[in-house]
């Protein structure tokens, strides 16, 4: 505590004026005229008394108002240790990193918790009316609070929940987004405040840094690793062909910060089946890794067992020592191949264009297991097993066959039936006419036809617009009818790819072949992207089936038909559901709720009996590897120097204000006793 003016203090000295008044004003004594000496002694000493207790009070009120007038006019002060800041309005942006490496426990709570405390502390340094942004930096970046002069609303969002600490690291974006923030503000000066680890691999690219205008501070979070950090690294499932009934699950283990340890590390590999540790190994880290393989029970037909291998080990951080894998099916699309016109290494093979671009198929967009036979073949297939049949200038198949595969799409299977020289208009219709798409009228010669677009294909990436080129000699000429999708259409106005619901399954015809016999397609830049749409279109949910998903990564999910939904199931229980649109063309769905690490299934059912939902499909949502390397990088630096974490800074806190608004009562307070005494004496 202290006086900014403390010469003021001799102000003081004027407190001696109401004394002397006071004392001036006892000496006028008041005239009482009474019949008596006896009475007039009495009367003159009960007034006097009187008038000592109340001027006594007066002149103390008096002397008050002076000495916390002088006091005020002193500036008295109290020193306050703020974190951040100068104590003055400022536009805020705090960037809180969220990503994997800030779950790391340092002491009793993990870092981002810690990063959450150090943000609630700097938003209570602030003075009313700044204005306070929060920015959460694991990819995808993204605003938890936007920029406002409600403090308590950046509080609120803080308390919110628990920050779920499993992203990839994204400062670059965050930064951005906090600087557009700051945009918007109206208070200056600006402050940009980030909070993180500022591990290695998150290092912030300097073009990013604010050059001007922008007062930055970075904040190390918790301090360095004291221990070795183990994670899994890879793990993969196949059957054993050596023992019969089991997988093989070959487990791939790493080691960061290896030179925290004091001797060899060792640790322990499980694997676990519904809440049971079903084999475990003992590993020992040999430069930085180890690899064991573990075997398990092979689930029973399309039956799906979620696994868990997991890393026991004293290490620096947890949530990258488990992954989850699914035993069976279910981690991905079964594509059952039927080739027509079998040419084995020849480009003339009916299916050569489509295993090749298969092959190219990023595994992060469709994950694939591919069976191919030939026509022959197909009648003794299991039917079941596969969740999409392609036919490929296939005959029309036999009664028997035609009656299995028209149950299977009834029963929820995709079928695409691609056009060419086996593939007779009559026996097609007469046999699979109830699944086909529409009826074919048969096969004719075109003219270099061109594509276009259809009306109904807003499923269909960007990349088919690579399809507008493609040039036909040849097609299959299919029905219009109203009761189809027309996703592609040549341009005179017949489909080129038709697409129609039945029962729970989906049926695609392609009015070309999948080699260059009727068109050049298959040379074409939209051929790729075209087959995974219509993979993904005659799949339904099971298209969303996928191996491996980053943390905070959207999946797109298949729009559900009118009286349907997809619904999503995540490993900690939460639960999202997504109906049928007004609009049959409205965009495929996204679900973003990837914030939990673990297996997440995917539901397709009728809305009027939700208890009876299916599994369609799982996606798995695994720790990024680069964030289980812990060690410290530099704080990143800034145009003239380097801003670290700022000193606390000491600022004057003048209560000044008090005083005053004392002054002011106590001088209302005299004039309210020295009015009531001007009417005690009328």
């Amino acid at each position: 505590m202290g006086l900014e003016t403390p010469l003021a203090l001799l102000g003081l000295l004027a407190v001696v004026i109401p004394l002397v008044v006071h004392r001036m004003r006892n000496r006028e004594l008041p005239h009482v005229v009474l019949p008596t000496f006896a009475l007039l002694s009495r009367a003159l000493s009960k007034s006097q008394s009187k008038r000592a207790f109340t001027d006594l009070l007066l002149l103390f009120l008096r002397i008050a108002v002076i000495a916390s007038a002088v006091l005020a006019l002193a500036t008295p002060y109290v020193r306050s240790h703020l974190r951040f800041g100068d104590g003055k309005l400022a536009n805020v942006a705090i960037v809180i990193d969220d990503s994997l490496s800030m779950s790391r426990k340092a002491g009793k709570s993990t870092l981002v918790e810690q990063a959450r405390a150090r943000a609630l502390e700097v938003i209570a340094s602030l003075p009313e009316g700044s204005e306070v942004a929060i920015i959460l930096a694991g990819k995808p970046a993204r605003v938890l609070a936007p920029l406002s002069r409600d403090r308590s609303a950046a509080v609120r969002a803080l308390d919110s929940g628990a920050l779920t600490a499993v992203r990839v690291n994204d400062l670059d974006r965050a930064l951005d987004l906090a600087l557009r923030e700051q945009h918007r503000g109206l208070v200056s000066p600006r402050r940009l405040l980030v909070l993180s680890d500022f591990a290695r691999h998150a290092a912030l690219d300097p073009q990013v840094l604010p050059q001007d205008g922008v007062s930055v501070s970075f904040e190390r979070v918790g301090p360095a690793p004291s221990k070795p950090n183990l994670f899994v690294a890879e793990a993969h499932a196949s059957e054993d062909p050596s023992r019969p009934n089991e997988t093989s699950i070959a487990v791939d283990a790493r080691v960061a910060l290896s030179g925290l340890a004091e001797r060899p590390l060792e640790a322990r590999v499980e694997v676990e089946l519904n809440g049971k540790i079903a084999s475990s190994a003992n590993v020992t880290f040999e430069r930085g890794a180890a690899r064991t393989v573990l075997h398990v029970p092979t689930p029973l037909g399309k039956q799906a067992t979620q696994a868990q291998v997991r890393l026991v080990a004293d290490d620096a951080l947890q949530a990258d020592n488990q992954v989850s894998i699914v035993l069976g099916d279910a981690d991905a699309l079964q594509l059952l191949l039927v080739n027509g016109d079998p040419q084995p290494a020849s480009r003339g093979d009916e299916l050569y264009y489509v295993t090749r671009a298969l092959s190219l198929l990023p595994a992060g967009q469709l994950a694939l297991r591919v069976q191919t036979v030939d026509a022959l073949s197909l009648e003794h297939v299991d039917l079941s097993a596969s969740d999409v049949i392609l036919l490929a200038n296939v005959a029309a198949p036999s009664p028997p066959l035609a009656r299995r595969i028209t149950e299977f799409v009834q029963a929820g299977g995709g079928l695409i039936v691609a056009a060419g020289s086996h593939v007779e208009a009559a026996p097609y219709n007469a046999r699979l006419g109830s699944v086909l798409a529409s009826h074919i009228r048969g096969s004719a010669r075109c003219d270099d036809l061109r594509w276009v677009i259809g009306s109904r294909s807003a499923a269909l990436p960007e990349g088919i617009l690579g399809l507008r080129e493609v040039r036909s000699r040849e097609r299959l000429l299919i029905e219009p009818n109203p009761h189809m999708d027309t996703l592609l259409a040549f341009e005179d106005g017949l489909p080129a790819l038709a697409a129609r619901n039945e029962g729970e399954g989906r049926s695609l015809l392609l009015a070309t072949t999948l080699d260059a016999d009727y068109s050049d397609l298959p040379l074409r830049p939209g051929f790729l992207p075209l087959l995974g749409a219509m993979l993904r279109d005659a799949a339904g949910a099971t298209a969303a089936a996928r191996s491996h998903v980053t943390p905070g990564e959207s999946v797109t999910l298949p729009a559900p038909r009118a009286g349907h939904f997809v619904e999503v199931r995540g490993p900690d229980g939460r639960k999202q559901r997504f109906t049928a649109g007004a609009q049959a063309e409205e965009a495929a769905p996204r679900f973003t709720g990837t914030d939990a690490l673990g297996v997440f299934e995917i539901f397709y059912g009728d809305a009027a009996n939700p208890d009876h939902a299916k599994l369609r499909a799982t996606f798995i949502v695994d720790p990024a590897r680069d964030e289980s390397d812990l060690t410290p990088g530099a704080v990143p630096a800034l145009m003239g120097g380097t801003a670290a974490s700022p000193e606390p800074v000491t600022i004057h806190v003048p209560f000044t204000p008090w005083l005053w608004l004392g002054v002011f009562a106590l001088v209302a307070l005299e004039g309210v006793l020295r009015t009531r005494k001007r009417w005690a004496a009328q």
